[in-house]
């Protein structure tokens, strides 16, 4: 909750705009003030019941997992039920398909954020290389990444490496 409300402060004091947040932990970023969807990806379940988790699952936009099994896992521990919900095979991958027309947009920047920490298992690598091959293809996509971890070293080495630092956008 600490680092949700760090992120939030600063977003809201940069008066920055995003048009979705990306989010893997359920207090990672909570909020549905915000004019952008904040997307909630569950690639586990809660052994027990807490009262908590309902109040935050009701403020994601969106909910997406890997598969529907962590759904009804997450459905029988609930009051709630969770029957909107999205299907993306685990983590990001650099075989996720590219929409042309997603990226078209005629009000400027594609603005992606990413909320999380900077480990290998969330495929923040990945993620960049997605966002590099979409900056050559459409110059107005830019991603920012919110959080810190023992990748972020490799990640500004990336940026460096690649000259993305006007794409990519590691904010700490």
């Amino acid at each position: 909750l600490y680092f949700s409300n760090l992120s939030a402060k600063y977003i809201l004091q940069k008066k920055l705009n995003f048009d979705v947040a990306w989010v893997y932990y359920i207090t990672d970023f909570p909020f549905s003030f915000f004019d952008f969807p904040v997307v909630l990806y569950l690639v586990g379940f809660p052994r027990v019941k807490s009262e908590y988790r309902e109040a935050f699952l009701l403020q994601y936009s969106d909910i997406s997992s890997i598969n529907e099994n962590i759904i009804n896992k997450w459905n029988d521990i609930l009051d709630i039920k969770i029957n909107k919900f999205s299907l993306l095979k685990q983590g990001i991958t650099k075989s996720v398909d590219i929409e042309q027309n997603y990226f078209k947009k005629d009000d400027g920047n594609f603005n992606i954020l990413f909320v999380g920490r900077l480990i290998q298992r969330k495929g923040i690598l990945d993620l960049c290389e997605i966002a590099a091959t979409l900056c050559k293809e459409f110059e107005n996509v830019r991603l920012f990444i919110v959080g810190e971890g023992e990748q972020r070293e490799d990640i500004q080495n990336y940026i460096s490496n690649n000259n993305l630092g006007k794409y990519i956008f590691l904010l700490g």
